[in-house]
């Protein structure tokens, strides 16, 4: 999709991925490799690659903030509504 929007003449910048996992940040963001995450397979470090190249930038999100958690996980009345309003969806 970026390249089909590049060849439209459409500039953009990095596109923001939010996450709540500090783990998960740090790994995408460091190019050593570490004993640790040997067991990752090879095609993740694909994301590595990309964010070197400045094409996705990873940032960290709160996990109260983070709306993706009513597709994920089980959630109160109250967590899910406050999701929906994270999205924008109005609920009566």
């Amino acid at each position: 999709m970026r390249g089909f929007i590049s060849e439209l003449g459409v500039p953009q910048d990095a596109i923001k991925v939010y996450c709540d996992s500090h783990s998960s940040i740090y790994l995408t963001k460091n190019d050593i490799y570490q004993f640790k995450a040997m067991h990752i397979d090879i095609k993740y470090h694909f994301i590595r690659d990309i964010v070197a190249e400045c094409k996705i930038k990873v940032d960290k999100i709160h996990t109260d903030e983070n709306p993706i958690d009513m597709l994920t996980k089980s959630l109160s009345n109250t967590k899910f509504k406050h999701c929906l309003d994270l999205v924008g969806v109005c609920v009566d």
